[in-house]
């Protein structure tokens, strides 16, 4: 069951970028994996395609920090990200809202 102050939450989102919704939908695909892995699983040819589309889903709530990694192509120490819990209940949320729209044509329709 879905809390009602996530439903309305969920009504109070901003609807999110083609980027955004790629990226949360890489991480969908990914489960765990750094800005890099993102860009490369999307093809972007671009750190910069990723990067601030992954702050923007941090800033949201939809994405979260896993944990820290050494990239294998820069040596440098990197985040790995994560979509959150909240994030699941909001795909829950639109899942269902999809559903009772459709419902409601069915019985709308004469």
């Amino acid at each position: 069951m879905i809390h009602d102050n996530s439903v309305k939450s969920f009504h109070e989102l901003k609807p999110l970028s083609k980027r955004c919704k790629a990226v949360v939908g890489a991480l969908g695909d990914l489960g765990v994996a750094t800005d890099r892995r993102i860009k490369d699983h999307l093809g972007f040819p671009d750190m910069n395609n990723v990067r601030p589309r992954v702050n923007e889903l941090i800033k949201m709530g939809i994405v979260m920090e896993h944990h820290q990694e050494l990239c294998d192509v820069t040596n440098k120490t990197v985040r790995a990200v994560t979509l959150s819990s909240p994030n699941k209940d909001q795909m829950e949320m639109e899942f269902m809202e999809q559903n009772t729209e459709q419902s409601m044509e069915r019985w709308e329709t004469p």
